[in-house]
């Protein structure tokens, strides 16, 4: 199931990359319990696309999956930079 979920969310294109949101690496935390699919959006910045983003998903995925409730959380996970080392 969750592959298929997966399927379906790599049909959703980040404008600005050009490139789906599964290859980016923007879904995360995916659960599917009962007739509940949940996951998470992340987003190294804000992103003013991230709403529209997050329309196509819960679009994409009420079209292949009826009947089931979809939850997406939008999160902005800043990058840590990396350490060097000494």
């Amino acid at each position: 199931m969750k592959d298929r979920i997966l399927d379906v969310l790599s049909d959703v294109i980040h404008p600005a990359f050009q490139e789906n949101i599964v290859r980016l690496g923007l879904v995360e935390n995916l659960k599917v319990q009962d007739k509940l699919i949940s996951f998470q959006l992340v987003f190294t910045r804000r992103d003013p696309l991230a709403g529209s983003i997050k329309q196509a998903c819960k679009e994409a995925l009420n079209e292949a999956f009826p009947g089931f409730e979809v939850q997406i959380l939008e999160l902005v996970r800043e990058k840590k930079p990396a350490r060097n080392s000494p």
